[in-house]
């Protein structure tokens, strides 16, 4: 009998290990953005000659991202923003920027994030954010929102 109930306890010991175990990859998959991105000019059209972003988990579900690079004319550029993926609007510095840009994310999934940029309140772009599986490939979409036209941009974690 003694046995039998060393055996029901491990077997429930080995259970809850398993699925301590097996709810560990999702807060895993959300946390592989966290770190440093460069664009990949072959996979991405019309690139621009530099640019890198950072993720980084500020704690309290808040990620700090670093954009920064050189565009097509040759002139850097830098934004930065601390948000959670909530629905809720918050403030986003633009390097250069007149007046004030905030931007908006929704979680669709471990892996897709959507936004919405702003500035002074109207709407200026929209876009998505998607990971890959195994947290190597960034891929960004943005829309503007004036021109229609989409930019497709992808990015390799280093």
């Amino acid at each position: 009998m003694a046995k039998n109930n060393a055996r029901s306890r491990f077997a429930a010991l080995f259970a809850i290990l398993g699925f301590a175990l097996s709810i560990q990859p999702a807060r895993s998959q959300q946390d592989l953005i966290f770190g440093t991105w460069k664009i990949n000019p072959a996979k991405t059209a019309n690139p621009p000659p530099s640019e890198t972003r950072i993720y980084e988990n500020r704690g309290g579900g808040f990620i700090l991202s670093t954009r920064q690079g050189v565009d097509r004319q040759g002139h850097d550029y830098f934004s930065q923003y601390a948000a959670k993926h909530d629905g809720k609007e918050y403030p986003r510095l633009v390097k250069g920027g007149k007046g004030l840009t905030t931007i908006m994310f929704h979680q669709v999934d471990p892996y897709t994030s959507t936004y919405i940029l702003k500035s002074d309140g109207k709407v200026t772009a929209t876009g998505r954010t998607v990971l890959s599986k195994d947290g190597k490939v960034l891929t960004v979409s943005t829309t503007d929102e004036a021109s229609g036209r989409t930019t497709t941009e992808v990015y390799d974690k280093q």
